[in-house]
């Protein structure tokens, strides 16, 4: 067998026929089944699958262990055949499961470092989760509960590093299909409220945490946070605090004004670059930064000063969300607007190539987001993860005092102007833009139904 690309690991028991079909499907649908390596565990009393063994291809190494019970077994196999995998990429199996797709083995090869989930009957559970072989000997194991299909779906949605893969496998099994209601499956046992325990999520929690440091020390960093702020220096150190906790593939930059009288308050800061720039309003700040490093990162992100980072991975979360879309937008829960406003944004940086802003100039800072909300929609490219918590602490929230910046932005003569101007921006040039996206987009669907504006800090 030349080097290989994939290991398929599974623990099976008592069905040398099925085992036979499953490998067959493998091999059968693989680019080159010469680099996909079987890994079977097999109990030292099973004396069917003992006597099947020699004759399966010679791609098929197995580790034979007395009989330990369905929990214990399947923790100690997965352990010992990842330990023994050659490849790169390792595919939680079960000899029940038939894979459907030419080529399955080519796409996983493909894939960037990632919990990639195949499609099968239970598409919102990761029941054949594909693993990174490296991640596993960074966090020292394969999982430690007998559900190790789960441990590593937690650990994709918390890392957010789980993406679906347009690999299909139909999984056989009694429950699903009413075949093969055998013993093997009958003696199937369940670790369930083990696996909810708070002693296993905390080691799951902490797999996700290893894995995340070392997400953020090979990930280019391919995300530009923007902050525009004025006057607010306290909120520079608590703010790059929470985000370099936080993040796994995020620079960032706070957009100064030349004259603001605290300027000399804003004090290095790792982690943080500072643009002065000559005075200008936020959206003119935002689309000054944003044209000038479009060209150098693949996400351009909006955070105000005030906001602060709750959910590790923040950023990697909601890439996963548009990572495939075109012009796509993805944005946090900021506790104050949830769903129904886009105010804590990470965009593709084509959108700012092709529109030449990330807000249309004329309009105000509280027409930003309506405009991300309605542009997106338009392009049906908006995508919202209540679970990705980044908390806007400003005085509209009840969480910090009113400020001359608030107080500025919120006076009766500040909202009526911004509502004008978006109301203009949406008669007029909406439906360009829209357009000007749509090549890069799915099909547009634009309402003439805009939400009223609220207020900002």
């Amino acid at each position: 067998m030349r080097d290989a690309r994939v290991s398929v690991m599974f623990p099976t028991r008592g069905r040398p026929a099925l085992l036979t079909r499953s490998i067959a499907s493998l091999l059968e649908r693989a680019a080159d089944s010469a680099t996909v390596e079987i890994l079977l565990g097999i109990d030292s009393d099973d004396q069917a699958t003992l006597d099947e063994l020699p004759k399966l291809p010679t791609n098929v190494r197995a580790v034979i262990l007395p009989p330990q019970g369905y929990k214990i077994a399947l923790i100690e196999y997965y352990s010992k055949l990842a330990r023994i995998a050659t490849s790169d990429w390792l595919l939680v199996w079960n000899d029940d499961a038939l894979m459907q797709t030419e080529g399955w083995d080519e796409i996983i090869s493909a894939l960037p470092p990632c919990i990639g989930n195949p499609h099968q009957v239970q598409d919102y559970l990761n029941a054949f989760p594909i693993v990174p072989r490296k991640w596993v000997e960074v966090v020292g194991h394969f999982g430690l509960n007998t559900h190790v299909d789960t441990w590593w779906q937690l650990i994709g949605t918390w890392t957010g590093t789980q993406r679906t893969v347009p690999v299909h496998i139909f999984h056989d099994r009694a429950d699903f299909t009413g075949n093969n209601a055998d013993t093997t499956y009958a003696e199937r046992e369940y670790d369930i409220p083990n696996f909810y325990s708070p002693d296993a999520q905390a080691l799951i929690a902490r797999d996700a945490a290893v894995l995340r440091r070392w997400l953020k020390a090979n990930t280019v960093n391919d995300v530009l946070v923007i902050v525009p702020s004025r006057s607010r220096p306290h909120h520079c150190a608590p703010f790059a605090e929470a985000l370099d906790e936080h993040s796994t593939r995020s620079d960032v930059v706070f957009a100064l004004d030349e004259d603001d009288p605290a300027l000399a308050e804003y004090r290095p800061v790792q982690g943080v670059r500072y643009e002065i720039n000559p005075p200008l309003g936020l959206v003119d700040k935002l689309n000054l930064i944003a044209n000038k490093h479009a060209d150098h990162y693949r996400y351009l992100a909006y955070l105000g000063d005030d906001y602060r980072v709750r959910t590790p991975s923040w950023d990697q979360r909601l890439i996963a969300a548009i990572e495939d879309l075109p012009a796509g937008m993805a944005y946090a829960n900021d506790l104050l607007y949830g769903q129904g406003l886009p105010t804590a944004v990470l965009m593709k940086a084509d959108i700012v190539r092709a529109l030449g802003y990330m807000v249309p100039p004329e309009l105000g800072r509280r027409g930003k987001n309506v405009f991300w909300r309605d542009l997106g929609g338009a392009l049906h490219t908006l995508r919202y993860d209540r679970d990705v918590v980044v908390e806007h602490m400003n005085a509209a929230a009840g969480k910090a005092a009113e400020d001359a910046v608030y107080l500025e932005a919120n006076t009766l003569e500040a909202i009526a102007r911004d509502h004008s101007a978006y109301q203009g921006y949406a008669r007029t040039s909406l439906d360009s833009d829209v357009a000007r996206l749509a090549d890069l987009s799915s099909p547009v669907n634009l309402s003439a139904d805009f939400l009223s504006l609220v207020n900002a800090a």
